[in-house]
């Protein structure tokens, strides 16, 4: 979805029933979410590392396409655990600054889950093999070019906003990750999930979120682009 997290070298200190996740509320974390993040630090301290993405494969890109990450993090992990429809774990809009590729995005400080900002990251950082097991890319369907690049317009805007550790999408003082993109594409005229909400054991219980595999199952985007292959768009 839409987490990143701190290194995995770290991992085993910090995992307990009172996380960084749970201390933005000062109590102890729910029993399925402590099992959630327990069981995913000991599945990435035994998984493999495969081969990260090469820069000389990626696409052409546009503003307003969606970067799909999937992330080498405990975090990471958790999400895909509980997205289990998602083959990535985080996601941003593609912006270009200064004639340079960026991907904006939502994503909690690396030492501290419950904190963090969005953020303007070089895509070539972003996609880099420290930070990337996989990345793809998702695309709106042709004809609603003018939406993609507003869409990057409006998170530029919110550039510097909070990351929102609650997972709350009710609000705009704060954002996570899907949510960003789902909000800036609305701010543009378009619903890329036509009003799909969920909730997801560990993360969130709401019925609200936006989870990952909302945004590569959406009728509105063609994924065109994953690790070097380009899906057949639907």
């Amino acid at each position: 979805m839409v987490l990143q997290g701190q290194p995995r070298t770290e991992a085993a200190a910090r995992i307990s029933c009172t996380s960084p996740m749970a201390s933005r509320l000062h109590a102890p974390m729910p029993r399925p979410r402590c099992i959630l993040w327990c069981v995913a630090c000991l599945l990435l301290g035994a998984a493999p590392v495969h081969e990260p993405p090469r820069q000389a494969a990626w696409p052409r890109l546009r503003d307003g396409d969606i970067a799909l990450r999937r992330g080498r993090t405990w975090i990471s992990l958790a999400v895909l655990m509980a997205d289990r429809g998602s083959r990535y774990s985080h996601a941003g809009i593609v912006a270009r600054i200064g004639g340079q590729l960026h991907v904006i995005h939502a994503e909690p400080d690396g030492s501290n889950p419950a904190q963090g900002a969005v953020k303007a990251t070089p895509l070539e950082e972003f996609a880099s093999p420290d930070e990337a097991e996989e990345i793809g890319f998702l695309r709106i369907r042709e004809g609603m070019e003018g939406a993609a690049r507003k869409a990057a317009e409006s998170a530029l805007q919110w550039v510097g906003k909070p990351f929102d550790p609650e997972l709350d999408l009710a609000s705009d003082a704060r954002f996570y990750c899907t949510e960003l993109v789902w909000k800036s594409y609305r701010k543009a005229g378009v619903d890329l999930t036509a009003g799909q909400r969920r909730s997801l054991v560990g993360l969130s219980d709401r019925g609200d979120l936006i989870a990952v595999s909302d945004l590569t199952g959406s009728p509105l985007l063609n994924q065109f682009f994953h690790s070097g292959k380009e899906p057949e768009a639907r």
